[in-house]
């Protein structure tokens, strides 16, 4: 059903008015019987009085324009004690026509015109699109489980990168050996921090006067710096 062809169904009418054939259901939402008015003449169907304002904030709007917004949401918190009725006036309107019946004579401002109001919106969040459910708590406890397991993942995985980039950056710079068999030159290159290494050859220990095997045993008891063997080794077998 259209929005145009329920809000005609619900009409707002004066308990002075005469009925007519297209009213539909007939629903006075007054506490009080409308003076001067016939109920035989008035053609109600349903009088749902527990709609109606009550009797203080009725006295307190007395019909003042001034006070009708105030009147508005007093009388819609109000109305929503009485969900039941209000149920049961929603049923009426999805059956047919419903005229809302009251004997105010401002066509504008009273409780008919807000009790329309509020069917209709009824109508129209009925029909707007679902609200998306908000997460429960075990929900968002996952989520932030989940979110927390990848910020974890990535660090690892940034921490990962950043150690083989330093191990590449290692592996490129360049290192310093020295090719000599003179221990206090080891010594000195050692104790300044810049010394990676060793190299000699039979020549070098040669000239040193001393046994081959005897200056390497030298370099491995006195000196704190790496050998490559494999330049050990070739010494050895030279």
């Amino acid at each position: 059903m259209s929005e145009k062809i329920f809000n005609e169904r619900v009409k707002l009418k004066q308990a002075y008015e005469s009925p007519a054939a297209d009213d539909g259901k007939r629903v006075l939402v007054d506490r009080l019987w409308p003076r001067g008015v016939k109920k035989t003449e008035a053609a109600i169907d349903h009088w749902m009085k527990e709609l109606a304002p009550s009797t203080e904030l009725r006295k307190w709007f007395g019909h003042d324009p001034a006070r009708w917004e105030e009147f508005r949401r007093r009388y819609a918190a109000e109305i929503n004690e009485h969900r039941d009725q209000l149920d049961r006036l929603r049923d009426l309107t999805r059956e047919g026509a419903v005229t809302l019946v009251y004997s105010a004579h401002d066509e504008a401002h009273n409780d008919a015109v807000v009790l329309r109001e509020i069917l209709l919106r009824h109508r129209l969040r009925r029909h707007a699109a679902p609200a998306l459910p908000l997460p429960s708590k075990t929900q968002g406890a996952r989520s932030r489980q989940r979110q927390q397991t990848r910020l974890s993942g990535n660090q690892t995985k940034e921490n990962s990168s950043n150690h083989r980039l330093a191990r590449s950056v290692e592996e490129k710079t360049m290192k310093f050996f020295v090719n000599t068999a003179d221990i206090s030159e080891i010594r000195e290159l050692a104790a300044a921090g810049v010394l990676d290494g060793v190299t000699t050859n039979p020549s070098l220990i040669a000239k040193t006067g001393r046994p081959i095997r005897d200056v390497i045993k030298r370099f491995a008891r006195r000196s704190r710096v790496r050998f490559q063997r494999k330049s050990l080794r070739s010494t050895l077998t030279a």
